[in-house]
């Protein structure tokens, strides 16, 4: 079945000689792999038309009860090339990118996580990348995943103040980033993620690109 869909490309790696794998987060068929035949010969029509982070229409054969599909053809609507010179930013998106991946299975889920993760990046690559816009991601992504902590249970959050607690609420619903946060407040919300990501995540390799990425956008 030759199937179209809109899609993030979350992960690349090589497969054989000349072909590659690509992870995509797509709009209406969740997460899923496509195969990229021959993508690095010279004539493919594939050469150069994938990459991290791009933004792409794709069309691929879907395979059915497998989860590697064949991808036959690809667009890219939003190349991203502030990626390719910003590394603050890369290094953002790199981390996002390995989030989305590590935490949603492949096949369908719903929609709001292509939307969060397409604004995010389409964000990261026009204005300058800042920790609280990652934690502010983290956020919505925990709440997404139905692992983000009612804001007034004390029994889960921990002791925070009733601004962050209040913080904590909006900006778990907040489509957008507030203009500036406390910096008592971010204080309070960065420690409560540090205690709930690792347990949620259980992922050494991407909790070290984390704090990699919380470090680079944290330099002067």
């Amino acid at each position: 079945m030759l199937l179209k869909d809109t899609g993030i490309v979350l992960r690349l790696y090589p497969h054989g000689n000349t072909s590659r794998i690509a992870v995509w987060l797509t709009r209406r068929h969740g997460k899923l792999a496509t195969l990229l035949k021959g993508a690095h010969r010279p004539r493919s029509p594939l050469l150069g038309q994938t990459d991290l982070f791009y933004t792409s229409e794709l069309l691929f054969y879907a395979r059915e009860n497998r989860r590697l599909h064949v991808l036959k053809e690809t667009t890219p609507l939003d190349p991203r090339p502030a990626f390719r010179t910003d590394w603050r930013a890369c290094a953002a998106a790199s981390y996002l990118a390995a989030l989305a991946d590590r935490t949603l299975p492949f096949g369908p889920i719903p929609p709001d996580h292509y939307s969060l993760l397409d604004f995010a990046l389409a964000r990261l690559a026009s204005r300058p990348a800042t920790p609280p816009f990652l934690l502010w991601f983290e956020i919505r992504w925990l709440r997404l995943l139905g692992l983000l902590p009612d804001p007034s249970d004390a029994a889960t959050t921990g002791p925070l103040t009733p601004d962050a607690r209040q913080t904590l609420a909006r900006l778990a619903s907040a489509p957008t980033l507030p203009a500036a946060l406390p910096a008592s407040v971010f204080r309070q919300l960065d420690s409560l993620l540090a205690r709930l990501l690792p347990a949620a995540l259980e992922d050494a390799p991407l909790w070290r690109g984390r704090t990699l990425a919380r470090a680079i956008l944290a330099l002067p």
